[in-house]
């Protein structure tokens, strides 16, 4: 189905891409396609799916939206929304996931990035953060672990278990890398997280950071941070 302006049908839209310059517009049949649908508005008073991508400026469904592939939207309203890819955005309360790969090995040096654990904050935003580390040492250190900003108003908390069968001691900071000072000891799996928010007037790369003083700190792959824009 291809419209140079509006495609507007009262039953199914059921095509390999459904693609307009301007409307795309269904009944309570719904949309579907085996390929891609595209246009300026998708609306649909039933369900909207599509075996490949799925792009408007806006996207308006009453019951189900389903995509193997993308879904790109200024703005999307839908009752249930399934995605069997990845959802990520700058757009409010879209949350964002970075996950560590692989090991990231902290040394007794200063305090160093933990990996590729972090985001970039957008000027005149406020967003909210969650950082959750699996973390080895190789033998007893006192370890610090924290946020790193250059400038901007963050308030966090860090929440450490110096042994691995320990309680989570915790402390709250409002301090580029400055957060909870704790003696780990032992060399099994422990957990820390970090959860805080974060806002600035101008772009501020936002980062999870560690320090040891003694033996290595290994940080497993599968750590993540996940952000998300708020307001």
């Amino acid at each position: 189905v291809v419209a140079s302006g509006f495609a507007t049908i009262t039953g199914n839209v059921t095509a390999g891409n459904v693609t307009a310059a301007g409307l795309v517009s269904a009944g309570a049949a719904g949309v579907s396609a085996t390929g891609n649908i595209r246009g300026g508005n998708v609306v649909s008073d039933g369900s909207i799916s599509a075996t490949g991508n799925i792009l408007a400026s806006n996207f308006f469904a009453t019951e189900n939206v389903s995509a193997t592939g993308n879904v790109l939207a200024n703005n999307l309203l839908a009752s249930n929304l399934i995605i069997s890819g990845s959802s990520s955005g700058t757009g409010t309360g879209v949350e964002n996931i970075v996950r560590q790969p692989t090991t990231a090995v902290i040394e007794p040096t200063s305090m160093a990035n933990v990996g590729v654990l972090g985001f970039s904050a957008i000027q005149n935003q406020a967003y909210k953060f969650d950082a959750l580390l699996p973390v080895t040492p190789e033998g007893a250190t006192t370890t610090e672990f924290a946020v790193q900003f250059s400038s901007g108003t963050c308030n966090y908390v860090v929440e450490a278990q110096e042994t691995a069968t320990s309680l989570f001691s915790a402390a709250a900071s409002t301090t580029s890398n400055s957060g909870i000072t704790r003696t780990m000891t032992g060399t099994n799996l422990r957990f820390v997280r970090i959860t805080g928010t974060f806002t600035h007037t101008g772009n501020v790369d936002v980062a999870v950071r560690a320090s040891t003083s003694a033996a290595n700190l290994n940080i497993g792959g599968g750590a993540y941070l996940s952000f998300t824009r708020t307001g």
